[in-house]
């Protein structure tokens, strides 16, 4: 039930790749055991490793409304620990996401959106995603339309008067029947 609603919250941008989850492909990690001992995780070249903000995403999905079995955070984690896919914790992680915020542009005024990268340095679970997405059957991977516009360039959005209207133009018609006479009469 709780990655199923994560799965949702990420087609609903409530959960960000970057910001609450990562999906590396690390040679090795530190970071504690399922029984809080200190270990240098290895990993083979080509594994796919998620690190998960859980109390940031636990948040969300209580918040969010999807918590209908009132399951706590250490409940949550608790049967995380408890799952194959499991491989620890590490104390301190950096996320990296971008942002889009609307700014006003100094030269005229009008409004502008920016791309802004933020980031956060914290905790997170370590899973192993291969065996992650074979268990569960959920893929968090998302793929979007290419960014070819990655840096932070402003897009301009200008404010008009929409009570002028606009001339109509009359547009061509390829339709099985002739045009209308422009009259309320029926067939």
């Amino acid at each position: 039930m709780f990655f199923t609603a994560v799965n949702n919250m990420i087609d609903t941008k409530q959960v960000i790749e970057g910001r609450e989850f990562l999906i590396e492909q690390p040679k090795k990690v530190t970071g504690k055991d399922s029984r809080g001992d200190s270990k240098t995780f290895t990993f083979e070249a080509g594994s796919n490793i998620m690190f998960l903000r859980l109390s940031a995403v636990f948040s969300i999905f209580d918040r969010s409304g999807y918590n209908n079995e009132n399951s706590t955070l250490s409940t949550i984690e608790q049967n995380l620990r408890s799952h194959s896919s499991y491989v620890g914790t590490v104390s301190s992680r950096r996320f990296i996401w971008e942002e889009t915020v609307d700014d006003a542009d100094l030269r005229d005024g009008s409004m502008v959106k920016l791309r802004k990268q933020k980031s956060t340095s914290t905790s997170a679970i370590i899973i192993d995603y291969d065996k992650f997405v074979e268990s569960y059957n959920i893929d968090f991977r998302r793929d979007y339309a290419d960014d070819s516009n990655k840096e932070s360039k402003p897009v301009e959005t200008k404010v008009t008067n929409t009570t002028e209207e606009s001339p109509k133009k009359t547009l061509p018609q390829e339709l099985p029947f002739e045009p209308s006479d422009g009259s309320d009469e029926p067939f």
